[in-house]
């Protein structure tokens, strides 16, 4: 058994590993121990503890170039004086790649580091909310989903947290990356528009302008503007295709493009702008299909004219739509 492995791992250690203080030998035992999901976990949350009381001590990640120059200096004092430094050389050359390494691999951990969510933007329950975060990029977000971004937002990065649907605005900032959060998946951008829709079955990712890397701890993914990118929770897969459902974003946009669209997708996008139910009444109705162009119009005007055109009817009643008519051939 190596002398790691018999290092007990107690909230001391766990300490002095976040601080940078552990030794080789420590860290070893560490990178072992975290090995279980369940530690992991609690480091994750030690972690999160260190933010907000050390926030201002940031983890310097390890300068691999300057650590080998000293290096250098090292071996030339070797050669130079003789053999009574080798031993001491050889300890500091294993000293120092398993410092590197290690170092390299916290960093990276610290980098993925879970955020503290403390602020709340916007909670939309029954209407649609726009504002603006404290960088000024512009957000709407739609019902029955929340945002909220970290509590050291536009320090380092600025990082959000996104369940259901939102649209984004983001002003460039190319010191300061911004990351969504949703779920598993990540998407940073620099500065682009786009849209994130989180459900049980996908992630799906609308990009209007600019351009957003979607990525997972296993996968990532360039998505550019008129592209969707789709993360599959079941799978974990990543994909690409190389168009955007405007209509589907056209409750932030408030911009319908209908062009030969079957009646039931002009009702689905409806709903989901306008957060109501339409019903169809006669299954012929599924056959009529229209091209039309509508900005910021209200709903029941969008009604009529889909009225007036197709020769049907329509009640309002609870945010409930009834649709009759004879249906089309």
């Amino acid at each position: 058994m190596s002398s790691h492995q018999k290092i007990e791992i107690d909230t001391t250690l766990l300490t002095r590993y976040l601080a940078g203080e552990a030794t080789p030998d420590e860290a070893m035992a560490i990178d072992d121990w975290l090995k279980d999901d369940s530690h992991a976990t609690e480091l994750e949350h030690m972690q999160q503890s260190w933010q907000l009381i050390y926030g201002g001590v940031a983890y310097e990640a390890p300068n691999e170039n300057r650590e080998w120059a000293a290096l250098e200096v090292a071996l030339y004092a070797e050669k130079k004086h003789g053999n009574k430094l080798r031993l001491v050389i050889r300890y500091a050359v294993a000293a120092l790649i398993v410092g590197v390494l290690f170092g390299a691999g916290l960093y990276t951990y610290l980098q993925y580091r879970i955020p503290v969510w403390q602020h709340a933007v916007a909670e939309a329950a029954g209407s649609v909310r726009k504002g603006l975060l404290p960088d000024g990029s512009g957000i709407v977000i739609n019902r029955n989903s929340t945002l909220q971004y970290a509590a050291d937002y536009n320090e380092d990065d600025r990082k959000v947290l996104l369940q259901g649907e939102g649209y984004f605005d983001v002003v460039a900032d190319k010191d300061r990356p911004f990351i969504v959060h949703s779920g598993t998946l990540k998407i940073q951008v620099l500065g682009t528009s786009f849209n994130v829709k989180e459900d049980s079955v996908n992630t799906v990712v609308a990009v209007t302008t600019g351009k957003v890397k979607l990525y997972t701890a296993k996968h990532e993914l360039i998505v550019a503007a008129g592209q969707t990118g789709t993360y599959v929770k079941g799978t974990e897969e990543l994909l690409l295709s190389n168009n955007i459902d405007a209509n589907s974003l056209s409750y932030a946009t408030g911009d319908f493009s209908f062009q030969d669209m079957p009646l039931p997708e002009i009702c689905r996008h409806l709903e989901n702008t306008f957060g109501v139910k339409i019903i169809l009444n006669n299954e012929q109705l599924a056959q009529c299909r229209m091209s039309a162009h509508f900005k910021d119009r209200s709903l029941t005007y969008i009604m009529d004219i889909l009225s007036a055109t197709l020769d049907i009817e329509y009640t309002i009643n609870n945010n409930i739509i009834h649709v009759s008519g004879n249906g089309c051939n």
